[in-house]
């Protein structure tokens, strides 16, 4: 339930429920928060995890977001590729911020850039039209991303984060792969590292 200015009767639940642990989904305000007052009701007796890990919010509510075990995102700032890692430096450079819809855009421009490299400069419409219908993979900052015939959804990769103390703050740090998903289907197993391994030792996951 978004833009509610409590969630204690869902921390009740939750108790109550005694899961083997807590996947939640929020953004904004209601990610920080639902991660604030599951912190102070519920804390560490039961893991919370899922798409409730976020910098903006470490940034906003420091160690407290220490309270998620486990994220899964299609990008993190820490992802570690090379064409990653030359986006987060230049936009750092530029702008003095990490990027928050950046992204988007750069991968955008990175498709539109192969397909017109490969027209060789035409950008007439129909024929740019085609071109993009027909591309099938592209190198993003989220790694290779390929394009399912079907529906023309990316099929990419999701990937495990953790929370990481530094110093004063807490960061978002990409410890494994969750596998590959396309828009309704997932189409490998996850790769995870030891470091991802261990930290889900002590309760069970299923994906």
């Amino acid at each position: 339930e978004m833009s509610v200015r409590s969630y204690l009767d869902f921390m009740g639940k939750i108790k109550g429920a005694n899961p083997d642990a807590v996947w939640g989904f929020f953004a904004g305000a209601d990610q920080i928060k639902f991660v604030q007052q599951y912190s102070q009701f519920v804390g560490d007796s039961l893991p919370l995890i899922g798409n409730i890990l976020s910098r903006n919010a470490a940034d906003a509510i420091g160690k407290t977001e220490l309270v998620v075990k486990m994220g899964a995102s299609a990008w993190e700032v820490t992802l570690d590729n090379p064409v990653n890692n030359a986006f987060v430096q230049a936009f750092m450079k530029k702008f003095n911020k990490y990027p928050d819809f950046g992204q988007y855009q750069y991968d955008a421009m990175m498709l539109l850039d192969k397909v017109i490299t490969e027209q060789k400069g035409n950008i007439e419409h129909d024929a740019l039209a085609k071109a993009l219908n027909s591309v099938t993979s592209f190198q993003s900052i989220r790694g290779e991303v390929q394009v399912e015939p079907e529906s023309h959804g990316l099929i990419q990769s999701y990937y495990h984060t953790v929370p990481t103390e530094a110093g004063d703050a807490v960061t978002v740090k990409v410890v494994g792969s969750l596998g590959l998903f396309a828009p309704h289907k997932q189409i490998s197993e996850a790769q995870r590292s030891s470091a991802s391994s261990d930290r889900r030792a002590g309760y069970k996951l299923r994906f």
